[in-house]
């Protein structure tokens, strides 16, 4: 039993140590004071709160006041949002609770909750104006050449919205918010796919007070003409830990996704014949660059690529790619990955083949005959 208590105090000990550090507030607990609680810890949140009182407000400061019928610890979260966050804990013991909530923001609706045998809940107004503040940042669209901005306000502001491409800081364009509004979608326009850009916001409320927003950085889509487009071949078996319609697993050679579980895709027996698959791009377009995510665990060690304006007549691209030069990557869980690059050679084409040779293949296991394919990418010039 004593062995117990020990163990117990010392993780008590570890957690005041962790509480301090993250700058909680727990007053005064001593050894003798966990060996005296050490049968009641699990009660110190049982009382009633009684009489709760503000007894002090103003810009950024409250005091809130309230009473317990039993001995209890403190346990306060309060914040401008409901539930609320910010946490005061103090361990030290009493039927009166005062506690000085500092740093507030003036103007501004706050809610708070003690910690008892039901959680009391209260609310609370400081006073003065409220200051300018950015209450939310959104995105509502991130595309290959465009992204749409929202930023939401608690008052009525007006500005200018500054972006730039991440390594051009010299090439800066301004969108203007003229009239004062909460809310305002700003338009980012003329982008570079797969690019990352920065922006700032400097505005004034209606009373000439300046709010700005920090620089912040986002990344437009990269112009992936493959993605979600038709697809056709061998690449079609569901093994048994895999999730999804097994009609669609030829679809996940382009989804956009390199999850083992919904976002791989696994040939049928490359032992027995090739192993192959016919993408339809839909338009013919001059391609630059081809990339191949081929699983780790099981991958070509000879394959080639052919390409086609009609799906008819087809030209080889390119012979006798080892998977196994790739460079490694993980996938979106983690498993491993070998990314493989071919040049597009500013050749035209709508349809691109891709065919694994017979027999010619690397698998973790012995008894594995497939290749397995977790994305396949096409970018145009």
């Amino acid at each position: 039993m004593k062995k117990i208590i020990l163990a117990v105090m010392m993780i008590l000990i570890l957690q005041i140590d962790v509480f301090a550090a993250a700058g909680l507030k727990l007053g005064k607990l001593t050894i003798d004071d966990i060996k005296k609680n050490i049968m009641t810890i699990e009660q110190l949140e049982t009382a009633k709160i009684l009489n709760v009182e503000i007894q002090e407000l103003n810009d950024t400061i409250a005091t809130i006041f309230w009473q317990t019928d039993t001995f209890s610890t403190v346990n306060i979260n309060y914040g401008l949002e409901y539930p609320p966050k910010n946490n005061i804990i103090k361990m030290d013991k009493g039927l009166k609770h005062l506690i000085t909530l500092e740093n507030l923001e003036p103007g501004s609706r706050y809610y708070f909750t003690i910690k008892g045998e039901e959680e009391y809940r209260g609310i609370f107004n400081t006073t003065g104006l409220q200051l300018p503040k950015l209450r939310k940042l959104n995105y509502h669209k991130i595309d290959i050449d465009a992204i749409n901005v929202e930023l939401i306000f608690n008052l009525p502001i007006k500005g200018n919205l500054i972006y730039w491409q991440y390594n051009a800081p010299n090439d800066k364009k301004e969108i203007a918010l003229p009239d004062y509004s909460d809310s305002y979608i700003f338009e980012l326009k003329n982008l570079k796919a797969d690019a990352a850009y920065n922006f700032i916001f400097s505005g004034v409320d209606k009373l000439n007070r300046k709010i700005s927003v920090d620089t912040q950085m986002i990344t437009t889509k990269e112009n992936n003409i493959a993605l979600n487009k038709p697809i056709i071949g061998t690449f079609i078996v569901k093994l048994y830990d895999m999730r999804g319609d097994s009609e669609k697993i030829i679809n996940r050679i382009n989804d956009g996704s390199t999850n083992y579980f919904d976002g791989i895709a696994t040939s049928e027996n490359l032992v027995e014949t090739d192993q192959y698959f016919i993408l339809d791009l839909e338009q013919i377009y001059d391609l630059k660059l081809l990339i191949a995510y081929w699983r780790k665990l099981c991958y070509p060690t000879n394959y080639k690529i052919e390409i086609s304006e009609d799906s008819e007549t087809w030209l080889l691209l390119a012979d006798n790619i080892n998977a196994s030069r790739g460079f490694d990557q993980n996938a979106d869980t983690g498993d491993p990955m070998l990314l493989v690059m071919t040049s597009g050679q500013n050749k035209k084409a709508r349809y691109i083949k891709l065919t694994c040779k017979k027999g010619e293949f690397w698998v973790k296991h012995q008894n594995w005959t497939f290749v397995q394919l977790n994305e396949f990418k096409v970018f145009p010039n």
